[in-house]
């Protein structure tokens, strides 16, 4: 690079040497464009473009390269009308060197390269020279036009009717440049990116654009039709070159009026001109109707009459037809998304006309037949948005028109919408003919995306997640499902009845798999997962139906959950069978990822029906079916520990699922002592405890023990006090503390250990769900809870600290459960706690986390849980936690400069820690201790890459200030203008550079004394008129300050551009 960058230097000075310049240069152009593709063109390249660069920056380099482009042009030279374009195009990209030339040579520059583009022969048929010369004028524009380049228009307007390609081009060029500069196209609305444009520059690009868009779009159009007219006499690359031209420039002119919110004269002679071009000329065919799609989203052509929308819906009617016969796909993707941005659009102004009305009806099932009746699955998946705008419009209009009728299109659509949940369906499953032949289209071993279908990544594709993180089976799985998730809304009564037949149905195709144990061994690797993609579909319209079911479809839901229980017993046959096989050494593959996948759904949908158990609970013919229900649901998830317990096969996610499904079953049909206790599964359940807490997941043992206690809860007599019941249930409720808690002790006296380490982990994480869920009953229930509760706690501080002094990586979620379980304790029964226990542990917590390397050793989540309880106990009121709230500040004053990176505890989660215990315990804090955290807060973000910075972070910062105006507080003495003024510097670099932040950015600067941010501001320019009109101004609120300090930055930025 040096040595290119040296060679390129003395080129330069070389060709102002001997006065050869033009041809010096335009031999290095030619040798860089002609040359072959490797390392000795890319060496000739970085040679022309450094020489190209060094000239420009001479004086006249406007003047000599402009003459340039004449006689290229004249001389039809490709090689010196590129080197011409290239200097042109760089000092134009340079306000500082553009804005030294005159401003008649300036102008002259410009008309020069628009006229070349009129009339050089050779630009069009060497696109590639033309895309420099029209690059070079873009820039150009950027800074003379409208006011001094007034030629543009009128030379423009005669390129379009002599149907010039390169003029045309060249349109397009200078609106999509003035556009990036006017509206922060494409730029992220960064200062930087603006830097180089002032405002009142970029206010008149915006104004030159509204000028001259609508201009445009009328001679384009225009200039289409005479296309169709010409064709027939024109050379052919000639007529192409020009109609694409035309095209791409109705398409920018449309983007542009989008944005600048102009308004468009849309004709139905313009749609009719575009849909005859595509028939024209199939090989233009996409980009016409991509034109189509364009000018339709436009709202100005729903103030005209109805001949846009009659031309475009007769088009796009008779282009359906013929492409079910051609069979073009690009054609069908084509109008399938007019069709949505149709209808997304304009559906009101459609379906209220009695000419369009009709029309829209069959334009819709022209859709259907080409999406569902044909073999594409792309144009299916496209064609389920046209789908969805129209379902979310009918559930928008229900309440008011749909649902008394006086809408006239409520039928048709009704039927249209039934066909398509009927068609959505069959193509939802593989033993369809139709399902299996689309999804094998998607994808060639269907089911192989078994592990990304689980409801826990369709969740999180519902929340926004990029579609490009599934497959193309997944995304049209998900994308049909939310669309019959519409459906199901609209129309519960039909479609309800319609899923229950399909769950009969899945059950009947698989019936010898779900009806023995070893059917799914049966099946093979592809029955399997066939099988298994099945039953999955099945079991997530279910948790779809659910809601719907839990509203009085009695027997639909009945059927539903007959099917549900029978999946959960299959699944659990399979766990037996190949926990059965596993221990004669065979493993049948894909079968754990079966029974992991079907068990975890199908659990989830049984917590589903525990609402509608309540409901059916709730009327006297219904008790006996919930008593069967509550036995069935027992046995189930109870079987699911048994059988963990003898075969270790059960998947962690299933088991998870099933004690998920006890907690949510208990709180929901709560459930009598004589229930309970009378099913033989939960006596079961109870000599399973030790074994849950040694062997299963966590979060599966803390559902168990959330279970436990809730049932214990709700044992009790209507008629009995709350009191006496407590006292009735201690034996029991102590008993179930017992257990995790004496392997808390236990581990606390003799030390943790690889074997112990699970079930400690289980203990604390289940103690710790069981206070949560049991201590916000009542004030006896707090008192009981104490009373269990608190023997064990000194453990979990001796367990702490046994792991501060001997820390590992397999001890750190030990250590954070042990420490949620203190916070658990001190949020919901401090006040039953005795307060110097409170305060002993806190003590403690500094005192063991005072050494560094005990901090260094902290994980990110047992650090996270540290810091919780320290802002827990700092809202405490009383003398004594203001007396801890001060010990901790201290304490992240003292271990800040011993922090390293990569540790559990960072810089800035001690900054939200001080933030929060000085805004809730100001009084008590010292002016050291205020000085300190300001020194922090500036070493922070002075020494913190703006890049990860978070806002969290900034909010606190804000909430500090609002709470106890720290930035403007005596406290932090005299030199306090030192640090805030660093701290006003980092923050204002920071707002440049960090657009998402910039609000909560400018909402802590407003909050900085005016003075100091005075002399942060004379940093970012030297201009004093500038800085004298910032300052003079006294902004009422921080909306009024965020707009005047942003023009200040970019002001500051354009005037640093051209020093």
């Amino acid at each position: 690079k040096e040595f290119s960058r040296r060679r390129g230097r003395s080129i330069a000075r070389s060709i102002m040497a001997d006065g050869s310049m033009r041809d010096e240069l335009r031999e290095l152009t030619r040798r860089a464009l002609s040359g072959s593709h490797g390392a000795g063109q890319a060496e000739a390249m970085a040679l022309a473009d450094r020489a190209v660069k060094e000239f420009s920056r001479r004086p006249d380099a406007v003047h000599q390269a402009t003459a340039w482009v004449e006689a290229g042009a004249g001389n039809s030279d490709p090689w010196l009308l590129w080197s011409a374009g290239a200097v042109l195009e760089n000092v134009a990209g340079s306000s500082k060197l553009w804005l030294q030339v005159d401003a008649k040579m300036r102008n002259y520059s410009c008309v020069t390269l628009l006229r070349c583009c009129r009339t050089c022969e050779l630009l069009k048929h060497q696109p590639f020279i033309a895309a420099k010369v029209q690059r070079a004028l873009g820039n150009q524009v950027i800074h003379e036009w409208p006011e001094n380049f007034p030629e543009f228009a009128p030379e423009v307007n005669q390129g379009f009717s002599q149907l010039s390609a390169v003029v045309i081009q060249l349109a397009v060029v200078v609106l999509n440049r003035a556009a990036e500069i006017a509206v922060g196209r494409g730029t992220g609305r960064s200062f930087r990116k603006f830097g180089s444009v002032s405002m009142s520059n970029r206010e008149k690009l915006q104004a030159g654009l509204r000028e001259i868009v609508p201009f445009l779009f009328g001679v384009a159009t225009a200039s289409l039709r005479r296309l169709g007219e010409a064709s027939a006499h024109a050379d052919p690359n000639e007529s192409r070159a020009a109609s694409k031209a035309v095209m791409e420039a109705i398409s920018e002119c449309v983007k542009i009026s989008e944005e600048n919110a102009v308004r468009l004269q849309v004709d139905a002679g313009t749609i009719q001109s575009l849909f005859d071009h595509a028939k024209r000329h199939p090989d233009q065919q996409g980009l016409a109707l991509e034109c189509v799609a364009e000018v339709t989203s436009q709202s100005s052509i729903a103030a005209g009459d109805e001949a846009c929308f009659v031309v475009v819906l007769r088009e796009l009617i008779s282009s359906f037809q013929l492409c079910k016969q051609k069979g073009d796909e690009d054609l069908a993707r084509a109008l399938v998304n007019i069709s949505c941005i149709l209808t997304g659009k304009h559906i009101t102004r459609l379906e209220t006309s009695q000419v369009l009305g009709p029309a829209l009806v069959q334009l819709l099932q022209e859709v259907f037949q080409l999406a569902f009746e044909s073999n594409s699955a792309s144009v299916l998946l496209q064609s389920l948005d046209v789908w969805e705008v129209i379902l979310e419009h009918v559930e928008s209009e229900r309440d008011v028109s749909y649902g008394r009728g006086q809408n006239q299109l409520g039928e048709m659509y009704k039927s249209c919408n039934l066909a398509v949940a009927q068609a959505i369906l069959r193509r939802l499953f593989l033993y369809t003919p139709e399902g299996g032949r689309l999804l094998a289209q998607i994808d060639d071993t269907p089911g192989s995306a078994l592990e990304s279908l689980s409801e826990l990544q369709l969740q999180e594709h519902s929340q926004g997640r990029d579609v490009s993180d599934f497959s193309e089976l997944d995304h049209f799985h998900s994308r049909c499902e939310e669309i019959f998730g519409l459906l199901l809304d609209i129309y519960p009564s039909v479609l309800l009845p319609l899923c229950a037949r399909t769950f009969e149905e899945v059950g009947e195709v698989y019936g010898s798999a779900l009806s023995s144990s070893d059917g799914i061994f049966k099946c093979g690797q592809d029955g399997i997962k066939t099988v298994s993609h099945d039953l999955s579909t099945c079991l997530r319209i279910v948790t779809r139906c659910a809601p719907k079911l839990a509203q009085g479809h009695e027997e639909t839901s009945g059927r539903a959950f007959l099917f549900v229980t029978a999946v959960c017993g299959h699944v659990l046959s399979v766990c037996e069978e190949d926990g059965r096989l596993r221990g004669q050494g065979q493993i049948a593959p894909g079968v754990a990822e079966y029974a992991d996948l079907n068990g975890k759904l199908a659990y989830n949908c049984l917590s589903m029906f525990t609402m509608w158990v309540r409901q059916l609970a709730a009327t006297p013919e219904g008790k006996a079916g919930a008593e069967e229900v509550v036995r069935s649901y027992l046995d189930a998830s109870v079987r699911c520990f048994e059988l963990s317990a003898a075969t270790k096969a059960v998947p962690s996610s299933v088991l998870i699922s099933a004690a998920g499904a006890l907690s949510s079953f208990s709180m929901v049909v709560q459930p009598s002592l004589a229930q309970l206790q009378g099913l033989q599964s939960f006596q079961r359940l109870l000599g399973l405890l030790q074994c849950i807490l040694a062997t299963a997941p966590q979060r599966a043992a803390s559902s168990i023990w959330v279970f436990l206690a809730d049932s214990l809860m709700k044992r009790m007599d209507p008629k009995q006090k709350d009191q006496d019941h407590l006292a009735q249930i201690e034996p029991e409720f102590s008993r179930l503390v017992a257990m995790p808690a004496e392997l808390l002790a236990r581990a606390s006296s003799s030390g943790l250990d690889p074997t112990t380490l699970g079930q400690t982990q289980s203990a604390a994480h289940s103690l710790c769900a069981l206070v949560r869920s049991f201590g916000g009953k009542s004030h006896a229930a707090r008192v009981l809870l104490c009373k269990c509760v608190s023997p064990v706690l000194p453990a979990c501080v001796s367990l702490v600290r046994q792991i501060a002094q001997r820390p590992s990586e397999h001890t750190g979620k030990a250590a954070q459960n042990a420490i949620n379980l203190l916070v658990a304790c001190f949020d919901v029964i401090s006040k039953e706690m005795p307060e110097e226990f409170i305060s002993g542990t806190v003590k403690d917590f500094i005192a063991m986390y005072s050494d560094p390397a005990a901090v260094k050793a902290l994980s990110v989540d047992t650090g996270s849980s540290l810091l919780e309880l320290l802002t827990l106990l700092a809202r405490r009121p009383g003398q004594k936690f203001k007396q801890l709230s001060v010990q901790t500040v201290e304490w992240c004053l003292s271990v800040w400069p011993g922090l390293a990176p990569g540790g559990g505890i960072t810089h800035a989660d001690l900054l939200q820690l001080l933030c929060r215990v000085l805004r809730h315990q100001w009084r008590a804090c010292a002016p050291q201790h205020v000085q300190g955290v300001l020194a922090l807060m500036v070493q922070c973000f002075h020494a913190l890459d703006p890049s990860a910075v978070q806002r969290f972070l900034l909010d606190e910062i804000v909430k500090l200030d609002e709470q106890t105006k720290f930035f403007c507080s005596p406290a932090l003495g005299a030199d306090q203008g030192k640090g805030l003024f660093t701290l006003a510097c980092s923050l204002l670099t920071m707002v440049e550079v960090r657009p998402d932040l910039q609000e909560v950015l400018l909402s802590v600067l407003y909050r900085i004394p005016r003075e100091v941010l005075g002399m942060a501001a004379q940093q970012r320019t030297a201009d004093q008129g500038l800085l004298r009109s910032f300052l003079s101004k006294n902004p009422r609120d921080c909306a009024e300050f965020s707009r005047e300090l942003i023009n200040f930055i970019n002001d500051a930025s354009f005037l640093a551009s051209l020093a």
